[in-house]
């Protein structure tokens, strides 16, 4: 059973509750915890629905690497390769 069908489930107690109780408050409170649960239940459905859909576009996506997007004056950086700039005496330095 999956959490849709227990919010149900629990929507339908709520409504027996409220057909057997006397009191005309409990009978309302009763019956607006059935709403409840039922409202629950929808918006449970809908964003079930909508994670399916975006999960079934993800997986149609090209996968990019976090690291891809990195450069250094227009050009990729390799990030695993320390970065290495030009010093002013003609050499190189670490930049770190």
């Amino acid at each position: 059973m999956n959490t849709s069908e227990k919010f149900y489930r629990f929507a339908a107690e709520c409504e027996i509750m409220a057909k057997l109780t006397h009191n005309p408050k409990n009978k309302t409170i009763w019956t607006h915890m059935a709403e409840r649960w039922i409202r629950c239940a929808e918006l449970f459905d809908r964003q079930s629905s909508a994670a399916e859909h975006d999960g079934s576009m993800k997986r149609h996506r090209k996968s990019t690497h976090s690291w891809a997007h990195y450069t250094v004056a227009g050009r990729p950086t390799n990030l695993v390769t320390p970065f290495v700039t030009p010093s002013e005496s003609g050499g190189v330095v670490l930049a770190s």
